[in-house]
């Protein structure tokens, strides 16, 4: 009995500290917004409208913690989170545990989602300013997920969490190799992945009661540019797919309620275009720099210069393998032990003017400069290239180019020029557009930002990163919190550091000092200058310090708030207004009640076939209104099941991937609408009678109604589909 209690004491003596259960919650929402003649967000392509929906996107939360210690973590398919929907999100939620302290959030950077919700005026003046709509849809989508999350956390009554890491090979490329080459041999030989990040880490989330998966999140560096500029379907681009594939499988199996996440990471220069870029009239290789596809007369042209994925013109196609491959890693390692996550959760949050950062560079005091981007800015990237006549890397000054961006200098900066000192601090750079002395109408781009690192036990750490950062600028952030928090022994040597890119804020790009110099599209768009990188590293490790006991928090600069930027200014001004919906005189009916011609919404124009297979597209089109009047949450289309009463039953809507739905104007206030069911290509059709419907909600313009708002439905035939 003395030896057992012996053996007992020695054995609660020995015993770590941190094997303490964390317990979890998880959660997913809607964020979709409205779409229709609403640009979108990431291209910057002026004749690039959200006018369809193929993938609806989505907010999915994690909660991690304790009763009283709580962190909270949300990916959303979007370009990037702002800090409006965050602080409307926290405050809708209305729970002092959750504060922007302890909420992070990171965007999939899809360049398919519709534009208005960016709070500069550079990043939205292509989205013709902001959308009241799309913001407050972000927000509330966003506090949706937390809640669920919250409500799950409290009602469990444990989880099992883990982390796997495993390979996805042949799904990213980099797409500025070349500055990838800049940076020293000994440091690129460290790394066997090569010019990209091809590592996929994945916390994974189980029920200890249950056999089946809760939730999975996964962090893995690839662009949201599978859709090109050409797209004008709304959609989650790769990771939106991997996340819809795997809940679909789920939903199959029986856990409707399974959330997968596939967040970003440090994907600057990571594209998902596999396939090296060519010109577009003879095939031949080119890179988007200068001298690019030239024509018969020795003129080259940017436009001419893009990348294709592995579907080759089919961006659908690319955007599915390019998201399995993602899953079918996922799904592998998750099998694995894994390395089990115990212990206690904690976060840490500064604010940062990152134009005001002095850092150690050859042996002396240097500062990051006023925000500013390059003339590369305007050429794009092999994803999607912006003007024809402006190419990327060092060059000559593209006189048209310069004059507009003179020309813009004067009327935003109270009529002064660039300052010599915005040009000499941004070396080589030749500055296009000197954002951080540019005001007017608001502010162009932001300088002070949040910085945020999570603690999860004492075996894996997340670096909110408010940028897109590179893959080598990556690697020596993570690398430099890695060993800072090791020194302070915070952590275990064998600590997982992943980046959550695009995370809580949006300032451009992050490169190396060594990728900057050549002046590539990520170089002229990392907007702090040639020490940028520098700059976060040494703020990230302050951060990290302060995990230490004895380390006092970090002085927060004062952070920007959505309200004091002007609000009036490109405030859906330019976005085309929906005056009224109508139809042709032909599909109108008398209205005793109105005494007036009432317009047939819905009416059939073209009826999906009557029979169908398995792996065919059946299609009907439509007399509709425009989607911008319909409710965000409500469905455009279904795709209904006939059963053995003669009822209908909801069999899919416009979440599935095999569903599809596109609007278009055919005249002033006529619209039309397409729907489509590719039956069968993720979910399990089985043999029977389906129909396609239509939802929508018109603008009536009848000034007797005082315009008001009307739903509509629409049906086609019925389909006798054979599997």
């Amino acid at each position: 009995m003395i030896l057992s209690l012996g053996f007992l004491l020695t054995l609660l003596v020995a015993a770590p500290l941190n094997q303490t259960p964390i317990r979890g919650g998880v959660g997913r929402a809607d964020i979709t917004g409205p779409f229709g003649e609403i640009a979108m967000q990431g291209y910057a392509e002026l004749d690039q409208f959200a006018n369809g929906l193929h993938l609806r996107l989505s907010a999915r939360a994690v909660i991690l913690g304790d009763k009283q210690n709580r962190i909270v973590y949300i990916s959303i398919d979007s370009l990037a989170p702002t800090r409006f929907a965050i602080l409307n999100a926290i405050k809708k939620v209305n729970n002092p545990l959750y504060t922007e302290q302890n909420v992070m959030v990171s965007a999939t950077h899809t360049h398919s989602g519709p534009g208005g919700a960016m709070e500069h005026f550079l990043y939205h003046a292509t989205n013709f300013g902001k959308i009241e709509e799309e913001r407050t849809a972000l927000a509330d989508g966003i506090a949706a997920a937390i809640q669920m999350a919250h409500n799950d956390f409290e009602s469990n009554q444990g989880v099992d969490i883990s982390i796997h890491k495993g390979k996805v090979n042949n799904s990213s490329r980099n797409r500025s190799p070349q500055s990838y080459m800049a940076n020293p041999e000994s440091e690129r030989l460290k790394y066997e992945d090569g010019n990209t990040d091809k590592t996929l880490t994945l916390l994974s989330l189980k029920n200890s009661n249950s056999t089946n998966p809760k939730a999975v999140f996964n962090w893995l560096a690839v662009h949201g540019t599978s859709m090109r500029n050409n797209n004008q379907y709304v959609s989650g681009d790769n990771k939106g797919f991997a996340s819809y594939l795997w809940e679909q499988q789920q939903r199959e199996a029986g856990n409707p309620n399974f959330v997968a996440a596939f967040s970003q990471s440090n994907s600057g220069d990571v594209t998902p275009n596999t396939n090296a870029p060519v010109c577009s009239d003879t095939g031949k290789e080119c890179d988007g720099g200068w001298g690019s596809c030239p024509d018969s007369k020795g003129v080259p042209h940017n436009l001419k210069c893009f990348a294709r994925g592995p579907g080759g013109n089919d961006d659908f196609l690319s955007t599915k393998l390019i998201g399995t491959a993602s899953v079918n890693t996922a799904q592998q390692i998750i099998k694995d032990q894994g390395e089990v996550l115990t212990g206690t959760v904690q976060s840490r949050h500064v604010f940062v003017d990152m134009s005001e950062v002095y850092v150690d560079f050859n042996g002396k005091k240097v500062k990051t400069c006023k925000t500013a981007v390059g003339q590369p800015f305007a050429a794009g990237t092999t994803d999607g290239p912006g003007l024809d006549n402006v190419f990327q890397g060092l060059g000559p000054v593209v006189p048209g180019l310069n004059v507009i961006a003179h020309l813009a200098s004067y009327i935003t900066s109270e009529g002064k020029p660039a300052s010599q000192e915005i040009k000499d601090c941004h070396h080589p750079k030749t500055v296009l557009l000197a954002t951080g002395e540019m005001s007017f109408p608001y502010t162009f781009q932001p300088h002070v930002l949040p910085l945020q690192i999570f603690l999860i036990g004492r075996k894996f750490v997340i670096i909110a990163v408010p940028a897109e950062i590179t893959t080598m600028s990556g690697r020596r952030l993570r690398e430099g919190v890695k060993v800072q928090l090791i020194q302070d022994d915070t952590v275990d040597e064998d600590v997982t550091v992943v980046i959550a890119g695009l995370a809580n804020a949006y300032s451009s790009y992050v490169t190396t000092y060594e990728e900057y110099q050549l002046q590539r599209y990520e170089g002229g768009s990392t907007i702090f200058g040639p020490h940028t990188l520098q700059a976060y590293i040494d703020q990230f490790k302050k951060l990290a310090q302060t995990f230490k006991k004895d380390v006092p928090p970090l002085q927060s600069a004062r952070p920007t708030t959505p309200g004091d930027y002007n609000e009036i200014s490109l405030n859906n001004q330019l976005v085309h207004p929906i005056l009224f919906d109508d139809t042709p005189l032909k599909m109108k009916t008398w209205d005793w009640k109105c005494a007036c011609l009432r317009p047939n919404f819905g009416t059939l124009l073209q009826n999906a076939p009557a029979t169908a297979k398995s792996k065919d597209t059946v299609m009907a089109r439509f007399q509709c209104a425009h989607p911008r009047n319909h409710p965000t949450n409500k469905p455009h289309m279904t795709v209904e099941q006939k059963q053995p009463d003669g009822s209908w039953k909801l069999f899919l809507d416009d979440g599935s991937w095999d569903t599809k739905y596109l609007w278009k104007r055919t005249e002033l206030a006529l619209s039309e609408c397409e729907v489509s069911w590719s039956i069968g290509e993720t979910t399990k059709v089985p043999s029977g009678t389906y129909r396609l419907r239509l939802f929508g909600t018109y603008k009536d313009g009848n000034p007797i109604n005082n315009i008001l708002f009307e739903g509509f439905e629409g049906a086609s035939g019925e389909i006798q589909v054979t599997v």
